[in-house]
């Protein structure tokens, strides 16, 4: 069976108090993350973002 969360609803730009649109997708106990947008604080994590080497503009997020 799958599951998915949403973790976060708002377009582009994070409404006050609510974060863009982001889901987590979990099946079979492999958890894949989509679609973070471009919130920069997640509750008491400080996210720094870079750009990947990829064909396509591409960035990742690490805690920073």
């Amino acid at each position: 069976m799958s599951e998915l969360t949403v973790l976060g609803s708002c377009g582009a730009w994070p409404e006050p108090g609510r974060a863009c649109a982001g889901f987590l997708l979990v099946h079979e106990g492999f958890k894949l993350v989509l679609d973070l947008g471009p919130p920069r604080d997640v509750g008491p994590f400080r996210m720094t973002t870079f750009l990947l080497p990829h064909h396509v503009p591409n960035y990742g997020a690490r805690p920073g």
